[in-house]
């Protein structure tokens, strides 16, 4: 271990650092038979990509852990990133409480499976994380310019996060207009971009 630091302080800076790589070496030297590590390495997993190991660490805790709705929403996170639709609903709709995680997760797991999701939307909060959702769903859906609304109100409210500007960008990228100067029976080439769009001349 780092320093010759007890394992578990390792452990603790890794995670606060972000280093999941590291907080999963650590958790395996550990090797602890306890749910708490378990949970632990579940996230590490999961954060790590290592969705099929995620996924069946969060089947085992649901089926011992005392309140076992919190591991099967993780567990529909995996489906989710493992493209497992029907089980990702399935999984959700054995939970019995309405947690924001809940509902974020059916409103994207119902818009892959091409689902009605306008109820889910419905439930949607104004706080940061279900405004994202909302976004993210109107981009996914090519309303660039809604989604570029949406993430707008949350930058004038976040003005210092660097991410939302990202997005801002994204939509505006996706959302270029054509400005089209020929006729459409002559050949066309784009010659130059201002203020997002596409300026097209006759060759």
């Amino acid at each position: 271990m780092k320093n010759k630091q007890n394992p578990k302080s390792v452990l603790t800076e890794f995670l606060k650092s972000r280093d999941y790589k590291g907080a999963e070496t650590v958790l395996d030297y550990l090797n602890y038979d306890s749910k708490q590590h378990q949970l632990w390495k579940a996230y590490v997993c999961f954060q790590n990509e290592k969705y099929d190991d995620a996924q069946q660490l969060y089947l085992d805790l649901s089926e011992t852990a005392d309140d076992p709705d919190d591991n099967i929403i993780f567990l529909t996170c995996c489906y989710f990133h493992l493209k497992l639709y029907d089980e990702a609903m399935e999984a959700l709709d054995t939970v019995g409480s309405e947690s924001p995680l809940k509902i974020r997760l059916q409103v994207h797991v119902a818009n892959k499976m091409k689902r009605d999701v306008k109820t889910y939307l419905e439930q949607l909060s104004d706080s940061v994380e279900d405004q994202l959702s909302n976004a993210a769903f109107l981009y996914m859906n090519g309303r660039y310019q809604d989604a570029t609304d949406a993430y707008k109100k949350l930058l004038d409210k976040h003005p210092k996060n660097t991410a939302l500007n990202v997005f801002v960008a994204m939509c505006h990228f996706k959302n270029v207009r054509i400005i089209v100067d020929c006729s459409v029976s002559k050949p066309c080439h784009i010659v130059s971009t201002t203020n997002h769009k596409y300026r097209i001349t006759m060759k």
